[in-house]
């Protein structure tokens, strides 16, 4: 049975000397991470997940800490340094689709690889990635013609069918 796993975070650097470990959070707000469970670690790129009984935390300045069940000196933590904290898709949970997509939350992995159509139906390519801009979020869309940035917020967002995998956007080809 295959698990699919989405990365919240990372492990960092060790901290102190009894096997903690600073923790970088990708989710927003950071301290989301600690209420999604359970976690598992991959040690490597493309290596195993493996299962983790829930670590020992702690906040430490921005971010939190957090020591690994069986860790107990600053040596054993650093093996573990870079490693990738996933949890499965079944533990997210997001807001339920509804015809007002400016008032629904969506993943980002979840938006990744929908196809985007404006309004006239043309397909402007799908989406590779997002990006926050301080100001709001923007759709990346690749094509074979080009890129288009297309800004994550009404108007631009007309409506999110992620079962369909399909973006609509006020938007057109000329428009860069």
């Amino acid at each position: 049975m295959s698990l699919d796993i989405i990365v919240v975070g990372r492990l960092g650097r060790s901290f102190g000397v009894k096997g903690w470990q600073v923790l970088q959070s990708f989710t927003d707000p950071p301290e989301n991470i600690l209420q999604y469970a359970p976690w598992y670690l991959q040690r490597a790129p493309d290596g195993p997940w493996q299962a983790l009984a829930k670590p020992a935390c702690q906040p430490h300045k921005n971010g939190h800490i957090v020591r690994l069940e069986h860790i107990q000196n600053p040596e054993d933590a650093h093996a573990y340094s870079g490693g990738f904290i996933g949890v499965p898709r079944e533990a997210l949970s997001a807001s339920e689709n509804t015809d007002d997509a400016a008032d629904v939350e969506y993943f980002w992995h979840d938006l990744v690889g929908c196809e985007v159509h404006n309004l006239d139906g043309v397909c402007l390519g799908r989406v590779d990635h997002l990006i926050e801009t301080g100001a709001h979020d923007v759709l990346i869309v690749k094509s074979e013609e080009g890129n288009h940035l297309i800004p994550f917020h009404e108007p631009y967002l007309q409506n999110v069918d992620l079962t369909a995998k399909r973006i609509g956007v006020e938007w057109h080809l000329d428009w860069s």
